[in-house]
């Protein structure tokens, strides 16, 4: 017997391991109506994810999928890759918390190359550095679909900043980067910095927790007197002082796009909340 009408499942925590992906594989073969599934914190594995990607090949309906917390490894990595090279429907992929190598992150850059339905992917707490985040970014340069990458509470640096601001400078459809809990420091928020100059496609930038002080606002808001596409700026969880508030706060006087900012967790004196309160 085969639901028709089934469009969402849910099988977080049920002890799924590759024996259970494959018989989901197949199902999804067969599937017309399920666009939603998933399978956060269970047995996965490589094994199990190139079997969901098996099904994916075939699958017409499927937009959003979650392996979050799997360890799906290098091997779930490129099995993903390839689906999207074969799957022009899917939308979102969770793969959160699943740790990843240089050559998975290689892979997985091929795959964003040639795809062009994909528009949010999460990468968060999957161990990805500089070389990683890096091979990423080469992808991204060419890939005209992907609106938010999720780079979150890994251990990019100034490096992959790097490459990013690279992208940034050439992408026309990131709206979206998450940064929060890195490693990137005052180098990788002045190349960001200097690769929003010339982008007018990001929405949202969230760069909280990355040890950023006050230099770290002045590189943006030099770059951000620029950029006129910028909504939303993270930076809660820093270091940043009066000097740096002022920055900001001087910014926002001549900006008219950014609609909120981010700032708690830091030292903001009085007199600078007060200077904020007085442009609203």
């Amino acid at each position: 017997m085969q639901i028709k009408t089934l469009a969402s499942i849910d099988l977080s925590r049920d002890n799924i391991g590759a024996e259970g992906c494959k018989a989901l594989g197949e199902c999804l073969k067969r599937n017309s109506s399920l666009t939603r599934i998933k399978l956060s914190e269970n047995r996965v594995g490589g094994d199990g994810c190139k079997a969901i990607s098996e099904g994916l090949k075939i699958n017409k309906t499927l937009t959003h999928r979650s392996f979050s917390g799997n360890r799906v490894g290098d091997e779930g990595y490129e099995a993903l890759a390839e689906g999207l090279l074969c799957n022009q429907f899917l939308a979102s992929a969770d793969l959160s918390y699943n740790p990843v190598s240089v050559d998975g992150c290689k892979a997985l850059a091929e795959g964003l190359k040639c795809n062009y339905t994909l528009t949010s992917i999460d990468l968060s707490g999957a161990c990805i550095d500089d070389e990683g985040c890096t091979a990423l970014a080469e992808g991204l340069k060419e890939n005209t679909a992907l609106a938010l990458i999720n780079l979150a509470d890994n251990a990019v640096g100034a490096d992959g900043c790097r490459a990013l601001a690279e992208t940034l400078k050439c992408n026309k459809s990131l709206t979206s980067i998450g940064l929060y809990d890195n490693w990137i420091g005052y180098d990788g928020c002045e190349a960001l910095a200097d690769g929003l100059m010339s982008n007018q496609a990001l929405r949202s930038l969230y760069l909280s927790a990355n040890r950023l002080g006050d230099d770290s606002c002045m590189a943006l808001a030099r770059s951000l007197n620029c950029n006129q596409t910028l909504k939303s700026l993270s930076m809660y969880g820093n270091f940043i002082g009066q000097k740096g508030c002022e920055m900001l706060a001087c910014f926002l006087e001549k900006n008219w796009t950014l609609q909120t900012l981010f700032l708690c967790g830091g030292y903001v004196p009085d007199e600078i909340k007060k200077m904020v309160v007085g442009l609203l």
